[in-house]
């Protein structure tokens, strides 16, 4: 990290307005790798009235399936959350070209609710 830094930003310990930016720069990655710990990301997977399936990532995921149904004027039959020490955007992603040719736009399949929910377990696992 410190190379990185010095690569950055030239020696910090020779130049006091350089050490100040990078304290300030540390402070922010703490504050933000705090907030993820304590408001992460978690995946989410929702079966609608039409069979369609989503796939997505929402800290809130309750209130993401509300303003979807909203949105959408559908209602979801059946939902999924997952916690996760991996990261849920990597999973995500895995499971969108898996699933690929099921994809009927976005985060849209037309996969078994089931079927993709068994794939996001053993991601995780």
């Amino acid at each position: 990290m410190n190379e990185l830094i010095k690569a950055l930003f030239g020696d910090p310990w020779n130049d006091e307005i350089t050490a100040a930016r990078i304290k300030a720069f540390e402070e922010a990655g703490a504050r933000d790798r705090a907030k993820r710990e304590t408001n992460p990301r978690r995946l989410y997977l929702l079966l609608f009235e039409d069979g369609l399936v989503k796939i997505g990532v929402s800290r809130n995921p309750r209130e993401r399936m509300k303003a979807l149904e909203n949105q959408s004027g559908r209602t979801v039959k059946r939902f999924c959350v997952f916690d996760t020490e991996k990261p849920a955007l990597t999973i995500e992603a895995g499971f969108k070209r898996r699933f690929k040719e099921y994809a009927v736009g976005g985060e849209y399949f037309s996969v078994p609710f089931d079927t993709a929910k068994l794939f996001l377990e053993g991601a995780m696992a």
